[in-house]
């Protein structure tokens, strides 16, 4: 009897671990691509700090991101990763997915929610220090 209650939770355990992960793989797919900054969600909170936003972010499957300017141009670079994964419900009352993605350039960290196909970055913990109170980057249909 005590084995079978065993055997049970282990196999719960293995489930919620897999479907955990699954999770995890979808978004990720989800996040990788271009970006374009979205000029009505930039909130400049201290003008007299940091560099302009960049118009363009790009992520790629092996865990780098890169900022630029114009479309292409060579930018600046770093690496990303998802800290978690989650469902949540949107404004519409539907359950959809939602990550905490963790950026990094050089030695410094920035924060940023994925959901409905945009990256949403909040003061502090932005790309740009204390310049910006709040940044959104939403997904573009390019394909390259």
């Amino acid at each position: 009897m005590k084995s079978k209650r065993l055997l049970f939770c282990f196999i719960l355990l293995f489930q919620l671990i897999l479907i955990g992960c699954s999770k995890c793989d979808e978004i990720r797919r989800n996040i990788i691509g271009q970006y374009g900054i979205e000029k009505k969600g930039v909130e400049i909170k201290d003008s007299t700090k940091g560099k302009d936003a960049s118009e363009f972010l790009k992520i790629t499957s092996d865990n780098k991101f890169t900022l630029y300017e114009r479309y292409e141009e060579k930018g600046l670079q770093g690496e990303w990763k998802i800290l978690s994964c989650k469902t949540v419900e949107n404004n519409l009352s539907e359950d959809v997915p939602e990550s905490i993605i963790e950026f990094k350039i050089n030695k410094q960290k920035s924060l940023a929610t994925f959901r409905d196909r945009r990256l949403t970055f909040d003061y502090p913990k932005n790309l740009y220090g204390e310049r910006y109170k709040c940044l959104w980057y939403v997904k573009l249909n390019m394909k390259r």
